[in-house]
């Protein structure tokens, strides 16, 4: 019999759309997510400084993100949920050559998705169930900043918010409980409807994860997996990039693979005004990447969760 209230049975908070909420919950959740990048890397190898310079312009020297989400779940019923998320996006990126250096930065609201979970099977401890969603183009596609002349220009692709162009979401989501322990997997594709304002449209996205939460006691679980995605290169091209100044703005040369393996704690609180809040530390470290242009590998992340479901009378059907 599945259970809700362990600690080892939320879905990954970065996953959005890992599991259905029951008739008339309503979630509230954030997360706060963070990633370092280091060296560079063409295909699945560490490229040296000057083997970029040959090529390109410049050379990134490092990068970081930072995201700060909110996600709202409304469970309709038991067997349909919808889910939003959205959050305020930090970028910051070091790029240069032998003689100049400049640190460009981009902050601001992300694109927003939202999603439709329809349950197809719930039994003997099993649950699966379709994704039906969308992405809304409402992050920025014209950020800028200073290049290796001083001049202001277009930032390169990944220093941008948003995708610009309309995406569909689909996917679907399966997992199995036991006395002990959950484990869950999930797949989902991202699919660019159109072209951007700027002419160009993000490649199509795929991504694959595996998760296990094993459960300590009631209100501790250790959890693990793995996640993958790849994506295909950007098609059309922006007029305000220069792909020979920077690899970041080559289009024709930007699809790519990454695969994280994530280790980290849920912990569910069962007393005083927070009991059935669940919060979650998570380290990734990714161990497989692979880039048909140099681009900075990354080094290490974090994921800090918080969310709280509550039952209202009324809202479920």
């Amino acid at each position: 019999m599945w259970s809700n209230d362990r600690p080892d049975a939320a879905a990954p908070a970065a996953l959005l759309g890992g599991q259905l909420l029951q008739a008339g919950q309503v979630e509230f959740g954030y997360r706060f997510h963070k990633m370092n990048f280091g060296e560079v890397r063409l295909g699945t190898d560490i490229v040296d400084f000057y083997d970029v310079l040959a090529i390109y312009g410049g050379v990134p020297f490092g990068r970081t993100e930072s995201a700060h989400m909110v996600t709202f779940g409304w469970g309709l019923s038991d067997w349909l949920t919808l889910e939003a998320t959205a959050g305020w996006l930090v970028r910051d990126r070091e790029f240069g050559n032998e003689t100049t250096f400049v640190d460009t930065n981009a902050s601001g609201i992300s694109d927003i998705e939202a999603a439709a979970l329809i349950g197809i099977f719930d039994r003997n401890g099993i649950k699966a169930h379709l994704i039906g969603g969308v992405e809304i183009p409402t992050g920025s596609i014209e950020k800028v900043g200073p290049d290796l002349t001083g001049t202001n220009r277009l930032l390169a692709y990944e220093m941008q918010l948003g995708t610009g162009s309309f995406s569909v979401v689909p996917g679907a989501a399966a997992s199995i409980q036991n006395d002990q322990a959950t484990v869950g997997a999930q797949v989902k594709a991202r699919f660019r409807l159109m072209d951007n304002d700027r002419d160009y449209r993000y490649g199509d996205q795929f991504d694959g994860a595996l998760w296990a939460s094993y459960m300590l006691n009631d209100n501790f679980a250790v959890t693990s997996g793995a996640r993958f995605s790849k994506w295909g290169s950007i098609e059309g091209l922006d007029v305000g990039m220069d792909p020979a100044a920077d690899p970041g703005q080559d289009a024709f040369f930007s699809s790519g693979s990454r695969l994280d393996i994530p280790l980290g704690l849920n912990i569910r609180l069962t007393e005083g005004l927070l009991s059935g809040m669940d919060v979650a530390f998570e380290f990734l470290w990714p161990t497989y990447e692979n880039y048909d242009a140099p681009r900075l590998e990354g080094e290490w992340g974090f994921n800090f969760s918080a969310r709280r479901d509550l039952t209202i009378p009324g809202l479920g059907g």
